[in-house]
């Protein structure tokens, strides 16, 4: 029985030295797993990581060309604008400078209205004044002799030669249809061509 007894605690004792062997065997081959199993992790996280980072680089760089594009886009309406603006403040200008001048133009033609008004004015008032001394006149040649009537026919007929440059013949015919001369036709048809007589 001691034998067995020895035999029994031997085994015993190789019982738990196998369990021992087997514990450290099994806790190495646990660490080395789990090691393993951490590493494999590790470097799995690395590469999401990784890929989370190469994506969003891709992503920022797609921003970074979409803002560039709307910074850009946006650029060139600004400038479209402005020059359309640019175009139609230059159209007002041109169109104020136009009514500028027309109104300028309406003031000089108003201004060239009043003083032909006034030289009309003036003339119908020198005329109304030289019909009244016309007419003065008239009525002293209406009381005149046939010579009296001669010598202011000639005096008026060389004015009219000498002085206003008309030809003898146009003179004469001015005279036919002038009061009071146009009674006198023949004395009219005497007056001279040359006034040197």
């Amino acid at each position: 029985m001691e034998l067995n007894a020895i035999t029994i605690i031997a085994l015993l004792i190789a019982l738990i030295a196998g369990i021992a062997i087997g514990m450290s065997l099994l806790n190495t081959y646990q660490t080395r797993t789990g090691r393993n199993r951490r590493l494999l992790a590790e470097e799995e996280a690395r590469s999401v990581v990784n890929q989370a980072n190469e994506t969003a680089a891709e992503i920022i760089r797609q921003g970074e060309e979409r803002i560039r594009i709307l910074q850009t886009e946006t650029e060139d309406t600004l400038l479209r604008r402005r020059r359309d603006l640019d175009k139609e403040e230059e159209r007002l200008q041109r169109r104020r400078e136009d009514v500028d001048n027309r109104y300028e133009r309406s003031e000089r033609r108003e201004q060239n209205l009043n003083k032909r008004q006034s030289a009309l004015d003036k003339k119908e008032n020198d005329t109304s004044k030289l019909e009244a001394q016309r007419m003065q006149e008239l009525e002293r040649i209406g009381q005149m002799t046939v010579d009296e009537a001669r010598e202011v026919l000639l005096v008026m007929y060389r004015n009219m030669i000498e002085r206003k440059g008309y030809s003898p013949e146009a003179a004469r015919e001015l005279l036919r249809s002038t009061e009071p001369f146009h009674a006198f036709p023949a004395l009219i048809d005497g007056l001279p061509d040359s006034l040197k007589e």
